[in-house]
């Protein structure tokens, strides 16, 4: 029923801004998140059904969290900095252990062929070895596959009898203390999310950023591959700061006040939507359950066009932090009823080159559409791969560098598998991580503008 009364709200027919308030732009949000929810509400039996299990109520559950860095993304959220056991017995979560993901790998015996693009252009440790490192498994773009890979791989180094792997980003931390205030870490500090002009961003992000960069670059060992000959001092700062924190977190959300009970539960609920949080379980019936609720930042299946776009930073500092993206999509429709469609990624970085956080940005970009689509034309990227199928769909994929202060635009031209019908459908899916990218979609006289927030469903009457 409210679902219906806020499909019925226009968005264009109220003011951009009025009073110093985004009005149009918040009612866009709102409306995604009623029908995020509402379709969640549909698909949570499942969940509710395994939930008991996941929380531990009658046996204690082991998982991996992983934390991973939205500012130097990566597919399935960013590049994986460190992590923490946690325990979860009767409801209540609790870290047990945390290290930076560099001393894992140290331990770790590489015997898994890497990826391509990463041996090409991160080169650094795979430059003795071609065989991929733990921090660089998560480049499945869906977040179950890759989390089999690392999982089975992290059992070599000890990791054992986990139950399920937790991923979280920066932006969660930004959205949960939007709503409690700072907080203290003991040894640490104050955090919280007030900007800091030296970065234009939050200063738990800056504080983060800062552990192991600032005092230098890791020496990595010539002859024994993954091994660190040489660490800036603040190194271990960022495996030390992890369980205090999140123990500091917790500790705080659960002693607020009833009156911020609710914006806290839109904080969390937004950060898993907007999947700046991911779940994998090893058990097969809770792993339904999460996929069906919309957590478990799987591709899916879809009947109908269908678009995701997922890039990878590969090496360009932090520099993920400063740019935007805008994607347009604009489909022909021939006499036969033949769709080919341009899509056209506008990649911005608006600030100077600072030498510690924005950098350029080497990436590498993967076009992810309806299995068998034909491509026409790929502009705009200095290497490409011939168009390959995976996870059920076809993908284009190539390189391309956005210095700071620049602009890069990557265009492709395909044409789609099927023809017209009377209704056309598109499914688009986020990248887990990604901010909120521009989108702009127009089929004949039909045109549709939104910032991307969650997977989104689109339906056209031709």
């Amino acid at each position: 029923m409210i679902k219906k009364e806020v499909d019925l709200i226009d968005a264009e027919r109220y003011p951009e801004n009025a009073f110093g308030f985004a009005v149009r732009e918040k009612l866009k949000e709102g409306k995604d998140l009623v029908d995020v929810a509402s379709e969640l509400v549909a698909n949570s039996k499942p969940l509710m059904e395994v939930a008991p299990d996941l929380l531990g109520i009658k046996d204690e559950k082991r998982y991996l969290v992983i934390f991973q860095n939205d500012k130097e993304l990566r597919p399935t959220g960013g590049f994986i900095t460190a992590y923490s056991i946690a325990k979860v017995n009767k409801g209540r979560f609790e870290p047990v252990l945390s290290d930076d993901i560099y001393n894992l790998d140290n331990k770790y015996k590489p015997k898994v062929e890497a990826p391509g693009p990463l041996i090409k252009y991160i080169k650094g440790p795979y430059l003795l070895s071609t065989n991929l490192r733990l921090r660089d498994m998560n480049w499945s773009p869906d977040f179950g596959e890759a989390m089999k890979l690392f999982g089975k791989e992290v059992e070599s180094v000890g990791i054992k009898n986990i139950d399920g792997i937790i991923a979280v980003d920066t932006q969660v931390l930004v959205n949960i203390l939007d709503v409690i205030g700072p907080i203290g870490v003991s040894g640490f500090g104050e955090y919280s999310t007030k900007e800091v002009p030296d970065c234009k961003c939050p200063q738990v992000i800056y504080e983060l950023e800062s552990f192991a960069d600032i005092e230098g670059p890791i020496v990595w060992s010539e002859n024994e591959p993954g091994k660190i000959v040489y660490a800036p001092p603040n190194y271990d700062n960022r495996k030390k700061i992890i369980g205090p924190l999140m123990n500091s977190i917790l500790a705080n959300a659960l002693g607020q006040p009833k009156e911020k009970l609710a914006p806290l539960f839109e904080a969390v609920f937004k950060s898993f939507i907007e999947k700046h949080v991911l779940f994998y379980a090893s058990n097969a019936k809770a792993q339904e359950a999460l996929d069906a609720f919309g957590i478990a930042g799987t591709l899916k299946d879809y009947e109908g066009d269908y678009l995701h776009i997922n890039n990878a930073n590969l090496g360009g500092r932090k520099s993920n932090l400063y740019i935007k993206e805008e994607i347009s999509q604009e489909m022909e429709v021939g006499k036969d009823g033949s769709i080919v469609k341009t899509v056209i990624i506008t990649y911005k970085n608006p600030e100077k080159h600072d030498g510690w956080l924005n950098s350029v940005l080497p990436n590498w970009v993967r076009i992810y559409v309806p299995k068998g689509s034909e491509l026409i034309d790929f502009a705009g990227v200095e290497e490409k791969v011939d168009p390959y199928e995976e996870l059920g769909k076809t993908v284009f994929a190539g390189f391309f560098k956005l210095r700071p202060e620049g602009i890069a635009k990557v265009t492709l031209k395909y044409k789609l598998p099927f023809k017209t019908s009377k209704e056309y459908k598109l499914f688009i899916q986020k990248q887990p991580g990604s901010d909120t990218p521009l989108y702009s979609v127009s089929l004949k006289k039909h045109k549709e503008e939104f910032f991307l927030r969650v997977d989104k469903e689109l339906k056209f009457t031709i």
